[in-house]
């Protein structure tokens, strides 16, 4: 739907405000690449390559730049129409057999998600792809791969109860979610690619719910798969509660009883999710939800918070995999799987798991005893932190009770910003005696909390053996340096960044630049770590002034290039915003925000002439907007209108309130905000009137462009101020126009909601009194529940 309303949208600001142009210059705006999903890989010569996905104008096409080729950009792809279509699951296929370097990627309709699409779905072909260097997209599967097998292979495939092929019906009686393996048939090295489609082999399915998280145990050896075991670890969300299971599966043949298990990995009334294998094999690692302590979303008995997520565990169970061939029978009989020891090594109880969304990952391996993860339970900031998967010795003690099992866990950094996403290295051996050391790279704020940065932490790993199994931090470096106008490191699904040998890759944006993909050098061998001293968790950037260390100098190479991707894009046309901070109305935060001015502004300035003003709001709540383009496509879009509404004569106030993210648990988890009394709409109406009030817009400035001086601020003609947003943003809009009607002249509400209703969420009525006119989609709306729509005809009536 924003597709469609973004041009709605401002053309009312246009007739309103009398705009100095129309909207035909907009797609010089908003038409700019959108990258994201990285993939890392080494061919067989060593060499690093990269991937990702790049989308203009609707139109999604993966990309890939080798080291081997000085990093020139090549697009795979060439898909040039806008189906309405999306790429998803790109990865590199495992080379083990001397082929060619091949992509595997499935494109499928859109959902509702991708602000780009100006099409409505049709009947474009969907399903699993390879596309190799040489270019064009060879079809694989007429269905969406969820996984793939470690040694190239096989897919995997997951069905609902409606995608039963009518070849074999039986094996779906009962079953409401079913996974299938897929041979992949692939040429060898100088072979062109060939059709794949092949049957699938139905493996098991489960009577309730849906199945996601497929990953399969990493095996130390090369798989036969004739005769080897085949472990696979997956999440069944049954709605209220969900499971974590293993199945296994002896041999290539059809699968039977003896040929196949699934085991239930200590089921709870609990919600496990997101299973993932240590690096040997031998662990199996979970995310536990906790069943909420009321009914009112995820907020406790006696309290009005909004914004609050479950408390949340971290599970690991021991795995141990017998030989599948007993020497009997067929060969195919299956052995036990040993899975032991299933005990919680950590748990959260501040209600945080939901600031984790995003752009970060909620769980990863350092080594195959530790896990990472992040948490506001330590110091109350959201930061990553190491917790060893083994018990810690128990004190000594003279009680004869039984002490507390305790599993060691380290912060590996503290200071009031956030850890919003990371990337762990390979691991490196460091010292004489050698000891394992990994690189954790990290994307926050801790540089400038209004930005990303990127820093990384040298963790030393403890051998087995006597101690409580703590991770030393060694060194924190800053890698990639943040000030207002950039973001690095982040994306929507915290693919943002990826660690190689000895290149880090990853995405940034800039005021001027849209999400752009950058290698840099980072090197990782012992010469540059041998004579690092310890020096505990490092505590700093209280604020933003403050810095780690700058790691040593490689030069950062720019893969992409705008104008080659999408000429119809001009940068040239955007200006740099201003930051700006200034306090809410009950003195409780101190508010950031981005000032977007007219190119004019300082010459009308000098006439005192006044402009017209629009205060933006972005959706979520539980977002963060910059003085850049975002990493999320749909916020970039808002971005670059908010650009195109300064570039003709508007005055632009984007504003981060309260229940968004980037500012701490107690901005976050705000009082009477939301459903429990939309006590962060107060935060709109202050950037309202900060904007018609030019001195204290002054006074609110952080860091204004080298190119402005005070007296170019342009004055804002109090009457003459407008507000508009999307989603979250959308209902601020309504709030606005209802109960300030005497501050906001216009609104524009894209897909917001009215009161909740649809998410059986509202405590306080937001009450839409007064509303002069509605403009709406229907029933067909994809974003938002038709009720809303129903809420807002009752109280147009109601007038």
């Amino acid at each position: 739907m924003t597709k469609t309303l973004l041009p709605a949208g401002c053309l009312v600001f246009q007739l309103i405000f009398a705009l100095s142009a129309d909207a035909n210059d907009l797609e010089a705006f908003v038409k700019f690449p959108s990258r994201a999903s990285l993939v890392r890989t080494r061919n067989a010569q060593g060499a690093e390559n990269i991937a990702w996905l790049e989308t203009v104008g609707g139109v999604t096409n993966v990309w890939l730049a080798s080291e081997e080729d000085a990093w020139r950009a090549l697009q795979v792809t060439h898909f040039d129409v806008d189906d309405a279509s999306d790429i998803s699951n790109l990865q590199f296929l495992p080379d083990v057999r001397g082929r060619e370097l091949l992509l595997l990627f499935v494109r499928k309709p859109h959902s509702d998600t991708n602000p780009y699409h100006y099409a409505s779905p049709s009947a474009a072909p969907s399903g699993t792809f390879v596309a190799g260097a040489a270019g064009g997209a060879l079809q694989i599967s007429h269905e969406g791969a969820a996984s793939v097998s470690p040694d190239g292979l096989a897919l995997l495939i997951v069905r609902d109860a409606t995608a039963c092929p009518v070849t074999h019906p039986a094996l779906c009686v009962g079953v409401t979610s079913s996974v299938w393996a897929q041979p992949i048939v692939l040429p060898t090295v100088g072979s062109p690619l060939q059709q794949g489609d092949m049957e699938a082999t139905f493996l098991f399915g489960v009577k309730q719910g849906s199945i996601s998280g497929l990953t399969w145990r990493p095996s130390p050896t090369p798989v036969n798969p004739a005769t080897d075991l085949s472990v696979i670890a997956f999440a069944n969300d049954r709605g209220d509660h969900g499971f974590v299971g293993i199945f296994q599966y002896a041999g290539s043949g059809a699968p039977s009883p003896s040929t196949q298990r699934v085991t239930w990995v200590s089921p709870s009334v609990d919600t496990d999710s997101q299973p993932v294998w240590s690096p040997d094999g031998a662990r199996l690692a979970w995310m536990r939800l906790r069943v909420p302590p009321a009914d009112d979303g995820f907020s406790p008995n006696d309290g009005n918070e909004g914004n609050r997520g479950p408390d949340f565990g971290i599970m690991v169970v021991d795995v141990v995999v017998a030989p599948s061939l007993d020497g009997e029978g067929d060969g195919h009989a299956m052995a036990p799987l040993k899975i032991f020891n299933s005990r919680q090594v950590f748990l959260d109880e501040t209600y945080g798991l939901s600031s984790f969304g995003y752009g970060s990952r909620p769980l990863s391996w350092v080594g195959s005893r530790h896990l990472l993860f992040s948490t506001e339970a330590l110091s109350g900031w959201l930061h990553a932190a190491v917790v060893h998967v083994e018990p810690s010795p128990p004190p000594p003690s003279p009680s004869a009770r039984r002490p507390a099992v305790r599993f060691a866990v380290k912060e590996l950094r503290t200071g009031s910003c956030e850890d919003r996403a990371w990337a762990v290295g390979p691991p490196i051996l460091v010292g004489s005696p050698a000891t394992q050391h990994a690189w954790v790279y990290l994307a926050s704020n801790c540089q400038c909390l209004d930005s990303r940065g990127v820093e990384r932490v040298l963790v030393r790993l403890p051998s087995e053996g006597p101690g409580d199994g703590s991770v030393t931090v060694v060194r924190v470096e800053t890698l990639v340096v943040a000030d207002a106008y950039t973001v690095s490191g982040m994306s929507d699904q915290g693919d943002g960044m990826v660690v190689g040998p000895s290149h880090f890759t990853f995405l940034q944006s800039t005021w001027n630049s849209p999400v752009a993909v950058k290698v840099k050098k980072s090197s990782s061998n012992t010469t540059d770590t041998g004579s690092w001293s310890a020096l505990g968790a490092p505590s700093f950037v209280l604020k933003a002034a403050s810095s780690p260390p700058v790691s040593p100098k490689y030069p950062t190479i720019t893969v992409t290039n705008d104008t080659i991707s999408s000429p119809v894009f001009k940068p040239s046309l955007f200006a740099q915003p201003v930051p700006i901070e200034f306090p809410s109305a009950d003195g409780k935060f101190t508010l950031h925000g981005q000032l977007f001015m007219p190119p004019e502004a300082h010459q009308a300035s000098a006439q005192n002439a006044t402009f017209p003003g629009v205060v933006y709001t972005h959706g979520g709540s539980e977002r963060q907007v910059f003085a850049a383009f975002h990493y999320s496509g749909v916020y970039a879009q808002q971005y670059a209108v908010n650009q195109w509404l300064a570039a003709h004569g508007l005055v632009v106030l984007s504003v981060n309130y309260r229940s968004g993210v980037g500012f701490g648990p107690a901005f976050r988890l705000c009082a009477d905000c939301m459903w429990h009394g939309g006590a962060e709409y107060p935060d709109v109406r202050q950037a309202a009137i900060l904007l018609g009030n030019r001195t204290r817009l002054l006074a609110s400035m952080a860091a204004p462009p080298a190119s402005w001086v005070a007296e170019e601020v342009p004055p804002v003609d109090p009457a003459r101020i407008g507000i508009w947003g999307i989603s979250y943003g959308g209902l601020n809009a309504l709030q606005a126009v209802t109960r300030n009607s005497d501050l906001f002249a216009a609104s524009v509400s894209i897909a917001g909601i009215f009161n909740w209703v649809s998410q059986s969420r509202y405590v306080t009525d937001t009450g839409l009194t007064r509303t002069d006119g509605v403009r709406s989609p229907g029933d067909a709306d994809e974003e938002v529940d038709f009720q809303e729509l129903v809420g807002v005809v009752r109280a147009l009536r109601a007038q």
